[in-house]
Order: C-alpha cells, then structure tokens, then sequence
C-alpha cells in the first residue's frame, strides 16, 4: 500500500523546484522567458486510500470493577489482652518459654524465680518488710509446670492460717474455663481467730502448651482497698489480661 502522503509531498516539491528555476533564468538577463512552470496536478486518491487515510475510532473499553482490598486487620483493642492490648500505664510479662504473657500496673514490682521448670514472675505492690503480710496488696505469681501438683486435679492448697470460706468454682482465663480454688485466710492467734480475716486467694491450674500454667493470686486485708481501688479489681484486670497459650 502507498503512503497516503506521499503523491502530495511530491507535487510540492516539484512546484517549488520550477519556481526556483524561473527566477534563476530571469535574474540571468537572458532574452528568452522560460516558459511558465506549469502547476503538477494533484492526483486523487483512490477510494482505497481514502478509506486507510480515514481514522478508525479507538474501541470503547468496557469498565472493570477493581475489586476491593482486604480492609487491614484491626490493632488489638487497649486494655484487652497482653501483650499488644496492654494499657498505658501497664507494663506487659511474656513468658520466655512463650506460654504465657500478662498486662500489669506500671507502679506494682516484678519479681522472677527460676523454678527448674521454667520462670515464674510475681507481680506485687512493693513490700517495706517481705517477711510480714503488708496491708491492702495484690500479688500474683504465674508458674509453668509440666503437671499437675494435685493428682485429684484439687486447685487448693494449704496455709498456716485458719482456712474458711473454700470453695471451688469455674474461672475463665486466657480463653479457658477452670476449676478454680477461693479461700479466705484468717489469724488463728487472736481471740474469736475467725474474726480477724488476714487474706484472701485464688488459685488454679491452667491447660497450656505441653503442661499447666500455675496462678496463685492473693489480696490482703485489712481493707482489701488501694488508693480508693479495691485490689481484687486491680488482680482482676491482671488475670483478665492474661494470654495463655
């Protein structure tokens, strides 16, 4: 197929080049005109040129609907479960075995001991004299262990104290539902012993990873209440933060 532009480029140029050429001659003196340049008739196209010089329309795309990305998974909610949903005056406890974690208050010690088992962290309002009861505390120790320490799977355990008060009850923790152990602990040296209540606990054991997370937690008298926050509240937030795994 001819360029459709080239039988029109042509013609120009050949008009232009007889032009030139006349003036030349002219310019000479020479007593003979050349004769007039005769203007190049411009052919015209064919019907077959005149349809492939004839722009077709671009086709029309047909819209696509761009499907919607995933919406990004939400950041854990503040003041739900450790680690991520630790508030901001809370520090967070991972287990270095990776079977646990917890949230606590950022004004309360952190106290580790290697059992030979694993590490279990005791959190605690400070204490002036450890081996004395101080007034009004929370304290919560988390232990791994590779068993049970009752085999009747009994959550409770002794004390020096008069024990009154136990019962078993279900306690829901990191996910699971237990059996969990309440006692209230009572000074047996005093008259009308049953009267003087020292502490309070509760204990159980928790399924996890190859073995059973040990909680023991303890709240002291004799007002069970902390800077206007009554320290079962301040245990509680601790153990509902509680991630087992």
């Amino acid at each position: 197929m001819k360029p459709i532009i080239a039988a029109p480029l042509v013609a120009v140029v050949l008009a232009g080049a007889g032009v030139g050429a006349y003036y030349a001659v002219a310019g000479a003196g020479s007593r003979e005109e050349a004769p007039p340049a005769q203007p190049t008739a411009t052919p015209t196209p064919s019907p077959a040129e005149q349809a492939s010089a004839t722009p077709t329309p671009a086709a029309t795309k047909t819209p696509t609907a761009t499907p919607t990305p995933p919406a990004a998974p939400t950041p854990a909610t503040e003041g739900g479960q450790a680690p991520k949903g630790c508030l901001r005056t809370e520090l967070a406890y991972v287990d270095p075995g990776g079977r646990f974690a917890f949230c606590y208050p950022a004004d309360m010690e952190l106290v580790t001991v290697d059992t030979g088992e694993g590490i279990a962290p005791t959190v605690r309002h400070a204490m002036t004299d450890v081996s004395q009861l101080q007034p009004n505390t929370a304290s919560l120790t988390f232990s791994w262990q590779s068993q049970r320490h009752s085999m009747t799977g009994d959550p409770c355990t002794d004390s020096p104290f008069l024990i009154q008060n136990r019962r078993i009850e279900n306690f829901s923790i990191g996910g699971r539902t237990v059996a969990a152990c309440l006692q209230d602990h009572y000074d047996r040296d005093q008259a009308g012993s049953a009267t003087v209540l020292l502490y309070k606990t509760l204990e159980m054991e928790v399924p996890a990873a190859s073995g059973f997370v040990g909680v023991y937690v303890a709240y002291t008298g004799p007002d069970f209440v902390r800077q206007g926050i009554a320290v079962d509240l301040i245990g509680g937030r601790i153990l509902d933060s509680a991630a087992i795994y």
